[in-house]
């Protein structure tokens, strides 16, 4: 009998840890599945801050295009009053708007991550790169042809600014409006992207929770009932012993403590 008691004791301290395994079991794997949707919600998150980077830069890009085709335009503007050889002359307005606009774009562009953008983006601040530096050989060109200021050279340097560096400078800012036209859209779908993980990330932890809670309370009910009824039949087959009625049976049920119990009160009646 105390053997009996002993695996008795043990089984219900299995039980009881039965119930603990299946809530640690169920924490383990709701706790997994909420990682894996906080992995995926942090990675839409980074993915929004390089997007919201890209179309900054691509943005500033496109308004130095402006800069810059300005300072060429004022070179021509101030040909026209002044004389070639002080409108293209190195310190001068125009050629100074020029300079620090085309220095600021070349900067930015440098700063452009090419591998965040889709392949049709790419292509377009490589068009866009491509255009600004041939702008900029031939403006280069023009200007020294401006600033010696004989009629023949002025003509022809004025003739290489309208006709060749304001159109391809043209072609860089135009470029640089489209790029950031499609980096605010790719940056608007990844703010989109980035809520849906989180949504995806808050129903995974919910419904993580839900089944660990279900599993555990299911589990504790199980446990629970199945001594409370061993309980229930001892504590009947108790009264009407003490009622005085032998005739009551108290069948082991269970392989427990409330098992041993049973069987104790059946051979104190049975004998």
């Amino acid at each position: 009998m105390p053997t009996s008691r002993r695996v008795g004791r043990a089984s219900i301290r299995l039980q009881v840890l039965s119930v603990g395994a299946v809530g640690l079991l169920g924490a383990m794997l709701g706790g997994g599945a909420a990682w894996v949707g906080l992995t995926q919600a942090a990675d839409a998150a980074r993915q929004v801050s390089v997007a919201l980077t890209t179309e900054g830069q691509l943005m500033a890009l496109s308004e130095v295009g402006g800069s810059v085709i300005a300072g060429v335009t004022a070179v021509q503007r101030d040909t026209l009053a002044e004389g070639g050889a002080r409108a293209a002359a190195p310190g001068s307005a125009g050629v100074t708007q020029y300079t620090a606009g085309l220095q600021r774009a070349r900067e930015l562009a440098s700063r452009v991550d090419a591998s965040a953008l889709p392949p049709e983006s790419q292509q377009r601040l490589a068009s866009a790169t491509t255009a600004v530096q041939e702008a900029d050989a031939d403006a280069r060109r023009a200007f020294e042809m401006v600033a010696r200021g004989d009629a023949t050279s002025v003509r022809q340097g004025s003739a290489i600014l309208a006709r060749e560096v304001t159109p391809r400078l043209e072609v860089f800012r135009s470029e640089g409006a489209q790029l950031t036209s499609a980096a605010a859209a790719t940056a608007a779908q990844a703010v989109a992207d980035e809520r849906a993980a989180q949504m995806r990330a808050l129903s995974v932890m919910l419904g993580a929770v839900a089944v660990v809670g279900g599993l555990f309370v299911g589990m504790a009910w199980w446990v629970s009932g199945r001594i409370s009824r061993s309980l229930g039949e001892v504590r009947t087959s108790v009264r009407a012993l003490a009622r005085g009625d032998l005739r009551v049976e108290c069948v082991p049920r269970t392989k427990d403590e409330v098992g041993d119990i049973a069987a104790a009160v059946e051979q104190a009646v049975c004998g």
